[in-house]
């Protein structure tokens, strides 16, 4: 499909489970307050459809639409929608080019997708042409290096700093959080909002699931494929990476946080 970009975290179990744990009351805060029933939503870069799942539960059957690049997510997220009753529909499609009518949408959701693009300005374009004259976008990105790791590890950073080295080799922003309400106005949106937030992980069981899912992704994801083929890691620096991850889990002082940031904005009427 043309436009497609190389997504660092790919699309392994370890990437999908972090997908599918996400819902619209987690990571759509400034949004939800402004979708109401009836109102038509836009969800673009669905993945396995959680978030999608969730505005469903609100605006209605057959009001919301999921747009994932990559086929197997959407065949997933049709699947995660059946098995809980909720009329979404989903299409393949890229956030360059939407499948969707211009000035046909009430609301537009995008989470954690611009730090995965090369053009975030040309995806924010194309959701001002399908909203609605007086339509909302929504959008929550991370912020790499907002994140808070104690107590600091050097080999847990060297793996953070692996991961964001291979985001900007893909031509993406790992700190493009900051940015949303700069692009918001630059895209053409209005009456922009943005704050910061946090993922917290202070509690043992917390903190050994996120520490689960960076073993996962230093040994078994595409982001350890991608640093092996690029020659920036070897197996056996990854294990030691995984090795600092099993310690970290068990530190009864261990706590991490990752940065988010969310923004709304209005096309203009």
């Amino acid at each position: 499909m043309a436009d497609r970009e190389t997504y660092t975290m790919g699309y392994d179990p370890v990437a999908v489970s972090i997908m599918a744990s996400r819902t619209a009351e987690s990571h759509a805060g400034l949004l939800l307050p402004h979708l109401h029933a009836g109102m038509t939503v836009l969800d673009v870069g669905c993945g396995p459809g959680a978030i999608t799942v969730g505005f469903a539960a609100i605006a209605g059957p057959d009001r919301v639409t999921g747009v994932e690049i990559e086929p197997e997510q959407v065949e997933l997220a049709r699947e995660h929608a059946r098995s809980r009753g909720v009329a979404v529909r989903f299409e393949v499609g890229s956030a360059y080019e939407l499948p969707v009518e211009s000035a046909s949408i009430d609301r537009v959701h995008i989470g954690a997708v611009l730090m995965n693009l090369r053009e975030p300005e040309r995806a924010l374009g194309e959701a001002l042409r399908v909203l609605k004259p007086g339509g909302a976008i929504g959008l929550r990105e991370g912020d790499q290096q907002g994140d808070l790791i104690a107590p600091a590890d050097p080999i847990i950073q060297q793996g953070m700093a692996l991961y964001e080295k291979l985001r900007r080799h893909n031509g993406h922003d790992p700190t493009i959080g900051r940015r949303l309400r700069g692009l918001l106005h630059q895209c053409g949106f209005e009456r922009v909002e943005a704050r910061a937030v946090y993922e917290s992980y202070g509690t043992p069981e917390a903190v050994r699931a996120l520490a689960g899912l960076w073993k996962g992704m230093i040994t078994q994801s595409n982001v350890a494929t991608q640093a092996v083929a690029l020659g920036w890691a070897n197996q056996m620096a990854l294990g030691v990476m995984a090795g600092a991850c099993t310690r970290f889990a068990e530190r009864p002082d261990a706590f991490a946080a990752t940065a988010w940031v969310e923004a709304i904005g209005w096309k203009p009427v």
